[in-house]
C-alpha cells in the first residue's frame, strides 16, 4: 500500500532533524497506527541513514546479539557488548563523532522488561552528551501507560529528558475515501462498512492489498470470509496480547466492561448489571478506562455541566467491533465455527452501522466546522439526552452568535419521515437554553454524504 496522509507529522520530523540541538523524541498512541511506518518513510524520503534497533521481549544477551548484528550491517565492522550499558554508551560517543546521527528505538517499552535499569543509563548518557552532539533520538512505543510510567512519571530517570512528542492519530475521513477509489471500491456503503470493521487505522487497512478480484460489491464478506475470520487471522488474536500487556491481572474485569458497552449497555446500571461488578466499584474501572487507557469516553448530555445521566461509548470502532463479535462469540473461533461467525456478523450488520454512522457524520460535520464550510460556525457539538427519554443524535451550536443545529441521523432516507422530522422539532423546542437561539435542522441519511463529500 502506498503512503497517505501524515503532511503534519513530516513537517514536524523535518524540523526536528534540521535543528541545530540534540532531540528525544518519542511517538505514541495504539498499535497499527503507522508509527514505524511514518519513520521509515521520512528517512527515506529524506534519503539519511539512520540506526534502527528493535527492542524485542528477549533476554538482555540475545538482545545484544540483535543490537550487534544491526550496528555490524550500518557500520561495516564488528561490536561487542558486555551489557546494555555498554551498548548505549557506544551509541552515545558514535553521536559526537558522526554529526548527523538519528536513532529509533522501535518497541522501546520492551526495555521495561528486559532490563528497567537501562532507563537510568539513558537519562546519564543523554544528560552527559545531548550538549557535545546533534543526535537525533526517536522512542517508538505501542502501550501507552508504560510511555505515561517511563516519560511523565516524576520519579522516572527519563522525566522531563524528551524534547517533543508526536500523537500520531487514525487517518481523516477525506484519507479513507481516497483509498477506497484508489482501490476502485468507493461508495458511502463501503466507507461505513471499513469505516466500522477497521475504523482508519493503517496497518488494518492493508488489507486491500491481499484481496484477490477485488471488487465494490459484497466486500465486507469478502474480507470477513477471505482474510478476517481465518486461521491464523492478525485480526482476532492481537487485541487480546495487547490487552492483557495493558490490564495485566485486572484483565477479565475490564475485558467485561469493554464487552458490555460494545453490547449497548452504556449507562452505568447497565454495565453493572451485565459485568455483575458493583455500581460503586464500577466508578473507578470506568475513570482508567476514560482516563489512563483512552479506550473509552464518557458522554454527558452536551448542554450539561454535571449530570448523572452519563452513558459510555467504545472510541475505537475495531475494538468496538472486536468486543461485540470476536470476543463475545470467541467459542465459535475456538472450534473453528468460522461461517457461523460470519453470518451472525452479517445479519447484525445494520445494527452495528447504525452506531458507528452518527459517529461518521460527527467527524464530517467537525471537518466541515474546521474549514467554514458548515452550516453555522459552531463552538460544541455533541449528543443530548434527558430523563424524561427525548434524545437527539447530534446538537451543535454557538453560544457567541446564539445559533445551534439539531441533526437526526439515519442509515436509510426512507426513514427521514414526516413523523421523524415533526419529532425533532418537538423534542427541540423543550430544550430550555436554546429558546432565543436562530434554529437549524439537519437529516442526514448514507445517501447525503454525497453532498457533503462529493
Amino acid at each position: 500500500m502506498k503512503f497517505y496522509n501524515r503532511k503534519n507529522e513530516l513537517l514536524l520530523l523535518d524540523r526536528i532533524i534540521e535543528s541545530k540541538v540534540s532531540e528525544f523524541v518519542y511517538f505514541l498512541w495504539r498499535r497499527r497506527i503507522g508509527k514505524t511506518s511514518l519513520i521509515n518513510h521520512f528517512f527515506q524520503e529524506k534519503d539519511k541513514n539512520y540506526l534502527y534497533f528493535f527492542v524485542g521481549n528477549k533476554w538482555e544477551w540475545n538482545l545484544l546479539k540483535a543490537f550487534e548484528d544491526t550496528l555490524y550491517d550500518f557500520l561495516g565492522y564488528a561490536v561487542t557488548f558486555q551489557s546494555l550499558r555498554d551498548f548505549l554508551k557506544f551509541v552515545f560517543e558514535y553521536s559526537v563523532k558522526n554529526e548527523n546521527t538519528y536513532i529509533v528505538f522501535d518497541e522501546f517499552q520492551n526495555f521495561l522488561y528486559v532490563n528497567e535499569e537501562i532507563f537510568w543509563d539513558f537519562q546519564e548518557f543523554w544528560d552527559l552528551y545531548k550538549d557535545r552532539s546533534r543526535l537525533k533520538l526517536f522512542a517508538i512505543w505501542s502501550i501507552y501507560t508504560m510511555m505515561e510510567k517511563v516519560f511523565q512519571d516524576k520519579t522516572s530517570p527519563l522525566f522531563w529528558r524528551a524534547t517533543a512528542k508526536i500523537v500520531l492519530q487514525e487517518f481523516d475521513l477525506i484519507t479513507l475515501k481516497e483509498i477506497l477509489l484508489d482501490y476502485g471500491v468507493f461508495s458511502y456503503g463501503n466507507l461505513l462498512d471499513i469505516y466500522t470493521v477497521f475504523w482508519w487505522v493503517p496497518k488494518y487497512l492493508e488489507i486491500f492489498d491481499k484481496l484477490e478480484n477485488i471488487s465494490s460489491e459484497n466486500l465486507l464478506e469478502n474480507i470477513l470470509t477471505n482474510h478476517y475470520i481465518q486461521d491464523n487471522s492478525l485480526y482476532l488474536k492481537e487485541w487480546t496480547d495487547l490487552l492483557l500487556w495493558e490490564f495485566w491481572k485486572t484483565s477479565p474485569l475490564y475485558f467485561s466492561i469493554l464487552e458490555a458497552i460494545a453490547n449497548s449497555k452504556t449507562k452505568r446500571s447497565e454495565i453493572a448489571d451485565y459485568t455483575k461488578i458493583s455500581y460503586d466499584s464500577l466508578g473507578l474501572y470506568l475513570d482508567n478506562l476514560e482516563k489512563i487507557y483512552w479506550y473509552i469516553e464518557k458522554m454527558t448530555p452536551i448542554i450539561e455541566q454535571k449530570t448523572v445521566l452519563n452513558r459510555y461509548k467504545i472510541k475505537d470502532n475495531f475494538l468496538f467491533f472486536w468486543f461485540r463479535y470476536i470476543y463475545k462469540k470467541s467459542n465459535l473461533i475456538e472450534i473453528g465455527k468460522y461461517k457461523e461467525l460470519t453470518q451472525f456478523i452479517l445479519s447484525d450488520r445494520n445494527t452495528i452501522k447504525w452506531f458507528t454512522f452518527e459517529k461518521l457524520v460527527k467527524n464530517l460535520i467537525i471537518e466541515q466546522n474546521r474549514h467554514n464550510k458548515f452550516l453555522i460556525n459552531f463552538e460544541k457539538i455533541g449528543n443530548y439526552f434527558d430523563k424524561w427519554g427525548n434524545e437527539i443524535d447530534l446538537v451543535c451550536f454557538n453560544e457567541t452568535s446564539k445559533q445551534v443545529v439539531f441533526i437526526e441521523c439515519k442509515l436509510n432516507k426512507s426513514k427521514l419521515t414526516q413523523k421523524v422530522k415533526d419529532e425533532l422539532t418537538a423534542k427541540s423546542l423543550k430544550i430550555q437554553k436554546f429558546h432565543d437561539y436562530e434554529k437549524h435542522s439537519l437529516f442526514i441519511s448514507l445517501e447525503d454524504l454525497w453532498e457533503y463529500l462529493g
